[in-house]
């Protein structure tokens, strides 16, 4: 069946800094990472994100914010969809975070209990066919942008959570075969050099 994202989500906005995104301190005198404050989170931005979008929130940037937390909170279980500029998509935090929050760039989906997987979501939304879709819905040139009204109503195929969860295992797959491949492609073009610059060095002797 297919449903739309405000039925099987909770739809939340990103937290819309008014100009760049100061770091805040957090080393202490002694060199040692203090806890955050009151007032401070981490933030989530797209650089956080890699080409595989995956998250990587070892490194998140500490802020300090005018606003509830809470409301712009980032957890995992919670799916990022990047719905500002030409590269959009959409990743599914897998692991624990705590204090975070995404910048206004993203709206923060928060997959209903027994209906749909984050994993599953976050492909969904990067597969062509929506892709395809979403940017119909597009305004603006300079930084496109989708608006909440237009991603709300956006429709996704629900299988059964068993499908869903299948398709995940086959995304993880994918990308480990990928980057395995990748490594092999390297190696190869190395050894191949190698073998190459040999044969000159030997052609002199």
């Amino acid at each position: 069946m297919k449903a739309k994202l405000k039925q099987i989500t909770h739809i939340r906005n990103g937290y819309q800094f008014r100009g760049k995104i100061e770091p805040f301190d957090l080393v202490t005198g002694d060199g040692a990472a203090a806890p955050l404050p009151p007032g401070v989170v981490r933030v989530i931005q797209i650089k956080d994100i890699d080409e595989d979008r995956r998250l990587h929130a070892g490194d998140l940037t500490p802020v300090r914010i005018d606003a509830a937390p809470e409301k712009y909170e980032a957890r995992q279980g919670d799916v990022l969809f990047l719905v500002r500029g030409h590269r959009l998509f959409a990743t599914a935090i897998t692991e624990p975070i705590r204090d975070a929050v995404a910048t206004g760039y993203f709206f923060i989906l928060r997959p209903m209990s027994g209906t749909i997987l984050p994993g599953y979501l976050a492909w969904y939304i990067n597969q062509p066919p929506f892709q395809a879709e979403l940017r119909t819905y597009m305004k603006g040139t300079h930084q496109p942008l989708v608006s909440r009204k237009d991603i709300e109503n956006l429709r996704v195929e629900v299988p059964p959570l068993e499908t869903q969860a299948t398709i995940v295992a086959l995304e993880d797959l994918r990308l480990r075969e990928q980057h395995l491949l990748a490594s092999l492609r390297q190696k190869r073009s190395a050894l191949l050099s190698a073998i190459s610059m040999q044969a000159v060095r030997g052609g002199h002797q």
